[in-house]
């Protein structure tokens, strides 16, 4: 099923895979798609099999939410630019996702906190996994830090 689905969204035939998880490959790749069309330079550094241990439909709320939500930060801004980097830290896998982000704009709409669902997934699913999100900005760069507790 999930072959059909990059088969279907892919409209080049070079397919990069991060890992021997075929959901995750998936959310990341057609994510990477769009990214390359909207101009978007990306770094992604991924240990294999790191993600063994989480649940598939997590993987796909989780990274398909923190992505999508970097893209459409990323794509209003001049120097366009997403990074993610996965890695184990002890107990725990650390995701840690970086993008271009226009501050002015976010306080010329009133400085919002306020996240959609999306990010309350992303929440719910840091909890279930006894970890810990923090989300920050440093300069013109948006910065989403996840610990998920898998041992």
């Amino acid at each position: 099923y999930v072959d059909s689905i990059i088969n279907k969204y892919y409209t080049y035939t070079h397919k990069t895979v991060f890992t021997n998880n075929k959901i995750f490959n998936a959310v990341i790749n057609t994510r990477l798609e769009i990214c390359q069309h909207k101009k978007i330079k990306t770094t992604i550094k991924v240990e294999n099999d790191i993600l063994n241990n989480i649940n598939a439909e997590d993987i796909a709320v989780l990274f398909g939410n923190i992505f999508d939500n970097a893209i459409e930060a990323a794509e209003k801004v001049e120097d366009k630019f997403i990074s993610l980097e996965i890695q184990k830290q002890g107990a725990y896998i650390s995701i840690y996702m970086e993008n271009s982000f226009d501050a002015e704009l976010k306080k010329r709409k009133g400085g919002k906190q306020e996240h959609g669902i999306g990010m309350k997934n992303v929440r719910r699913i840091v909890e279930e996994y006894n970890g810990m999100m923090k989300c920050f900005v440093e300069e013109n760069i948006f910065c989403c830090d996840i610990l998920l507790k898998v041992c």
